[in-house]
């Protein structure tokens, strides 16, 4: 799982990516499965609109789990949310970043209590993340900062953009890189950016996000929240029944 080093790093930068048991053969066939669940699209994102067995395998695999589990501080987690995402390449684009921001803002007490009260983002990339081929950009410790900034507040599901956000000597941007097979283990509450594909192949990343039991659940807007126990129970006959209790119902 992740070692005392890499725990540390991902409380102090808000991300850590590393290695995982998935073999070639299930990351090759998922990013297949990722091709085929986008279609004609050349790129894109899409919800919960993909069951492939392929990528449910490595979103419910138990070295994810326990990597859930450790990062949470808890003895049991389940599945909140999900997403799936294909950057191609944009010949002659220029480097650039795709609109910095927090997809939510939690409070120190979220971040360092026993079970957490955070969503641990994981990252399953199907595909190596190079400088050129569109790195998710993060802003290392932002997470941090904006919990001491607002206090105790309730955990915010929101979009808070760069420009809406306290004006703090925030790090500059850094590049979350990783090789096909790998995920990154941290949390959105701290300050991102999709960038451009200027390589000249595809990206592709499962976004998931975990939660303790036990804790105050975060809240999505109730349409999310629908979508997701709509996709929990859509997928519930396609996950091995030993996997099951990832599930969030």
């Amino acid at each position: 799982m992740m070692s005392p080093e890499q725990l540390a790093q991902m409380d102090r930068d808000g991300f850590v990516t590393i290695d995982t048991p998935f073999t070639p053969a299930e990351i090759s066939a998922a990013a297949s499965a990722a091709d085929r669940a986008f279609g004609s699209r050349v790129e894109g994102f899409l919800g919960t609109e993909f069951t492939d067995v392929e990528l449910l395998h490595l979103m419910f695999h138990p070295f994810v789990e326990a990597v859930a589990k450790q990062m949470l501080r808890s003895s049991d987690v389940g599945l909140r949310a999900v997403a799936l995402r294909k950057t191609a390449p944009r010949q002659g684009a220029q480097p650039a970043l795709e609109g910095e921001h927090a997809d939510i803002r939690f409070s120190a007490a979220d971040l360092d209590s026993t079970p957490r009260g955070i969503l641990c983002t994981i990252l399953f990339w199907l595909t190596d993340v190079t400088p050129t081929r569109a790195p998710l950009m993060y802003r290392a410790g932002s997470h941090r900062q904006l919990a001491e900034h607002f206090g105790n507040q309730p955990a915010a599901v929101a979009a808070h953009s760069l420009d809406k956000l306290p004006a703090i000597g925030y790090a500059q941007p850094t590049p979350l890189l990783a090789r096909a097979g790998q995920i990154s283990v941290g949390t959105t509450g701290v300050i991102h950016s999709g960038s451009i594909n200027t390589d000249t192949s595809d990206r592709k990343v499962i976004f998931t996000q975990f939660q303790a039991r036990g804790v105050t659940p975060v809240k999505f807007s109730d349409a999310q929240q629908t979508g997701y126990d709509q996709y929990m129970g859509t997928i519930r006959p396609l996950v091995e029944p030993s996997r099951r209790h990832l599930l969030w119902v």
